[in-house]
Parts: structure tokens; C-alpha cells; sequence
């Protein structure tokens, strides 16, 4: 958009009222830290804050099975819209 007070390169906030949620679809892997991000009342962009997980694999016994068909999930919740992205996670044990 046109709108040059919010972002030089035409971006704008999330709106008021927003919230960014992670999660874990599956089992054997686990979200570190924060998972919630609410967004707050602002005007420019930095006023949507920096998000991101930490995300551990559980323990694997060996011999043991590693995690499949895991998946990290993002909802964006505006006011009136929910949208979702989700990645998969591929665990992998070192040599």
C-alpha cells in the first residue's frame, strides 16, 4: 500500500487485537519458551514484535524411534480472520 508513516517499503502492522500462536502437531518434539505472541496497539511495524521458538526432539531411547509426521504450526488470528502455515520438522539423529 501507499502508506509511508507505517513502512517506508508499504508494509503495515498486524491490527490491534491480533495473536500469533505456535504449536506442535504430533508427538516427540516440544515447543521451548514462548508460544503466544499478542500483538498490541501500534502504528508502525516494529510495533509487532520479534517471534520465534525453540523447538527440542524428546529423547530417543537407542534403538529407539525418531519422530515422523511432526509439524511446527503458525496461527495468525486477526480480528474477524484465522490463517495457518505449518512446516514439517524432520528430526535427525548425528552420527
Amino acid at each position: 500500500d501507499s502508506n509511508i508513516d507505517a513502512d517506508s517499503l508499504g508494509g503495515n502492522p498486524l491490527p490491534f487485537g491480533s495473536n500469533v500462536n505456535f504449536a506442535i502437531e504430533g508427538s516427540g518434539v516440544t515447543l521451548k519458551g514462548f508460544s503466544t505472541y499478542p500483538i498490541s496497539n501500534g502504528i508502525a511495524p516494529e510495533s509487532t514484535p520479534a517471534m520465534g521458538v525453540l523447538i527440542a526432539a524428546d529423547l530417543v531411547a537407542k534403538g529407539g524411534t525418531i519422530p515422523t509426521n511432526v509439524f511446527l504450526t503458525m496461527d495468525v488470528i486477526t480480528p474477524g480472520l484465522k490463517s495457518q502455515v505449518r512446516w514439517p520438522i524432520t528430526v535427525v539423529v548425528p552420527p
